[in-house]
């Protein structure tokens, strides 16, 4: 069987540098290549989803998503409000400033990891 030329210009040009081409070859697949590269879409070329019509339904939420929105809620719900931020930063002085040396150089130490 024939051995099959590389669609690029950069394999073209290696193959005629090393003279397993003719030139004349050669130009012909350039212009070749550059043709169909001059009529190829221009985008991006990925994946395309598919278009869901107004009638089609969605499909239904997985294990995941249902557990999560249930504890996306739990945690919004612990997460104090914009007003309450003053008494949750003093809670935390607070309890900063009763811990012990030793518990402030070990979570000081953590910290530098």
């Amino acid at each position: 069987p024939a051995p099959s030329l590389p669609t690029t210009a950069a394999g073209t040009a290696l193959l005629a540098a090393a003279g397993v081409v003719e030139r004349a070859a050669t130009a012909s697949v350039l212009a070749a290549v550059k043709a169909e590269v001059a009529n190829a879409p221009s985008g991006g070329g990925g994946r395309k989803g598919r278009k869901r019509t107004n009638g089609m339904p969605r499909r239904p939420l997985s294990a995941y998503n249902i557990f999560f929105s249930e504890e996306r809620e739990r945690i919004l719900a612990e997460i104090p409000d914009k007003e309450g931020d003053d008494a949750a930063s003093e809670k935390d002085g607070k309890e900063e400033s009763s811990k012990s040396d030793d518990a402030k150089q070990e979570a000081e130490k953590a910290a530098a990891k």
